[in-house]
C-alpha cells in the first residue's frame, strides 16, 4: 500500500484562504429591476392565502412576485437598454401555477426588513417582520418568462414601469 501525502505550498494555502474568504462575503447585488419608487408590495404563492406569515418574501416588483408564485429553484433576471427603454426579463424554472397578492404594508420601516441573502438590488426582495393581510389580485398561469419595459423618462421627468 502506498500512502500519498499532499504538501501545500504557501501559494496554494493563500489561494485556499482567498476562496474561503470569497465564499464568506455577502452576495453582490444586481442592478435595480424597477426604476419607480417602492409604493406597493407584492407576494407570489402557489397557495390561496389571506395572510402573509412573518418571514415571507415581499417585493415591489409585480413580475418578480409572479415568478416567485411558481416556486422556482432558479431565477434569472436580465436588464438591457434598447431604443430608449429599459427592458427587464425574468426567467424561471417553476413548474406550477400560482397567485399574485398585494401585501397590505402599513409602515415599510416597521413591517419589512432586508432579505439577508438576496442578490436583488436593496429593497427589491425583503421579508415581512410580522403577519400581514393580503389582497388577492389574480391567478398566475404558468409562464416561464416575464418581460417589462420601463421608459427612461415620462412626462414631468418621472420614471415609469409598464408590464407588457
Amino acid at each position: 500500500m502506498i500512502a500519498v501525502t499532499r504538501m501545500r505550498t504557501p501559494r496554494a494555502a493563500e489561494l485556499m484562504r482567498s476562496a474561503k474568504e470569497k465564499a464568506m462575503t455577502k452576495p453582490t447585488h444586481a442592478p435595480p429591476i424597477t426604476t419607480q419608487q417602492h409604493k406597493e408590495w407584492y407576494h407570489g404563492s402557489p397557495l390561496r392565502i389571506d395572510t402573509l406569515c412573518a418571514g415571507s418574501t415581499v417585493t415591489p416588483v409585480p413580475d418578480l412576485a409572479r415568478a416567485f408564485s411558481h416556486k422556482p429553484t432558479r431565477l434569472d433576471i436580465t436588464i438591457r437598454e434598447k431604443d430608449g427603454e429599459r427592458i427587464v426579463t425574468i426567467r424561471h424554472n417553476g413548474r406550477q401555477s400560482g397567485f399574485l397578492y398585494r401585501v397590505q404594508v402599513g409602515d415599510p420601516a416597521q413591517d419589512l426588513r432586508p432579505h439577508p441573502t438576496s442578490t436583488c438590488a436593496p429593497g427589491e426582495e425583503v421579508l415581512a417582520t410580522r403577519d400581514l393581510p393580503l389582497e388577492f389580485i389574480s391567478e398566475v398561469p404558468l409562464v416561464g418568462e416575464y418581460e417589462s419595459r420601463q421608459p427612461r423618462k415620462q412626462k414631468g421627468g418621472q420614471r415609469g414601469y409598464e408590464t407588457v
